[in-house]
């Protein structure tokens, strides 16, 4: 559904696809996750969590392609009827976000119904390379200069968008005894910054993955954006924010060139 941003009033509406198997009451990888779409070059990307995928040109509305893939397949008995439906666990082991992600004529889609990474031409919608097992993996970090990063509980890996294949893998040194990824990360200029289980936030190149520092924080980390120089950080219970040094610095500059004695910014 397209919507007025003034008034909420609905402007136009397109049907994506028809599911056979029931409605979401009895689907519970729909219930606990969302389906993202991704605006790409004039046309919307449209998860379902339904076990496919369409693609819609803004520009006269028109379906320009879908595909299908296969669903989880305990996810599937679940929707068959067949056992007592998704435990817990098994629920949570998928990945983390379905929104997908383009770059140039590159499409990556992590599906949360499936257990496969799916890499498509954002023109055709077929297929770049074979859809590669997520196994271990939690989320698809991006893409960056011709790579796409996929991180797990306790690594980060590089592929080559156009083939698929693995160019890296984080050491097994990156993380410590009992130390896990606990969100999703940021990309900087030439690194991907990861937020652990401990408050340790990891430095990783993008180049090799090697480990390029490390820092304590006195915050909870959960998942992690930047914005304007600002670090900030999505806990189970928390959201704190970060000041930059190179963004705070004339903010400081600022605030005591008004009030010498401003408490807050000479503490900062």
């Amino acid at each position: 559904m397209c919507l007025e941003p003034a008034t909420g009033e609905e402007l136009w509406r397109q049907h994506l696809v028809a599911v056979e198997t029931g409605g979401i009451e009895t689907d519970p990888i729909r219930r606990v996750a969302g389906a993202t779409p991704t605006f790409h070059q004039g046309v919307l990307i449209c998860p379902t969590g339904a076990g496919a995928m369409v693609a819609i040109d803004l520009a006269d509305r028109m379906l320009r392609w879908g595909v299908v893939f296969n669903r989880n397949d305990e996810f599937a008995r679940s929707m068959s009827g067949r056992g007592r439906g998704v435990e817990t666990v098994p629920l949570m082991q998928r990945w983390h976000n379905g929104a997908p992600i383009a770059s140039g004529v590159s499409l990556l889609v992590t599906p949360i119904e499936s257990d496969r990474l799916i890499g498509l031409d954002v023109i055709s919608g077929e297929s770049l390379f074979p859809e590669k097992n997520r196994i271990t993996m939690r989320y698809l970090a991006g893409i960056r200069d011709g790579k796409f990063f996929l991180v797990g509980t306790n690594q980060i890996s590089a592929y080559d968008v156009k083939t698929g294949n693995n160019l890296w893998t984080s050491n097994s040194d990156l993380l410590s005894v009992g130390q896990t990824i606990s969100g999703r990360g940021v990309f900087g200029e030439d690194f991907y910054l990861l937020p652990t289980s401990s408050n340790e936030i990891i430095k990783v190149s993008l180049d090799d993955g090697t480990v390029l520092g490390r820092r304590m924080l006195r915050f909870q980390l959960g998942n992690l954006v930047a914005a304007q120089g600002e670090l900030m950080s999505q806990g189970a219970t928390s959201i704190a924010v970060a000041y930059g040094e190179a963004s705070l610095e004339p903010k400081i500059e600022q605030a005591l060139n008004r009030n010498p004695e401003d408490i807050q910014a000479l503490i900062r």
